[in-house]
């Protein structure tokens, strides 16, 4: 199974709508829970002239998701936290 990359899209003004923050899943914390973020900002992060760059996103992070049992979806709960990710932390959009 190889990489592959899937586009992310972050825009105030989606084809002359609304915004269009999109969801993805994150790589499971410390006591195994996977998290949910919508994305709010998506940009490069230099410490210094000529650093490595970080890539990096503003999110709104859910920590708390339980399936529905009579519709099968999984819903999200509680207020989101605000954070800056890793992009790299990202497992894929959803």
């Amino acid at each position: 199974m190889g990489q592959h990359s899937q586009i992310l899209h972050v825009s105030s003004q989606w084809r002359g709508g609304g915004p269009r923050l999109d969801w993805v899943l994150l790589e499971a914390s410390a006591n195994c829970q996977m998290r949910y973020a919508q994305l709010v900002s998506v940009f490069t992060l230099r410490l210094r002239e000529g650093s490595v760059p970080y890539e990096m996103a503003l999110a709104h992070v859910y920590s708390t998701a339980r399936r529905d049992v009579a519709s099968g979806f999984i819903g999200l709960h509680g207020e989101p936290s605000i954070e800056f990710l890793d992009l790299t932390k990202i497992v894929r959009s959803i």
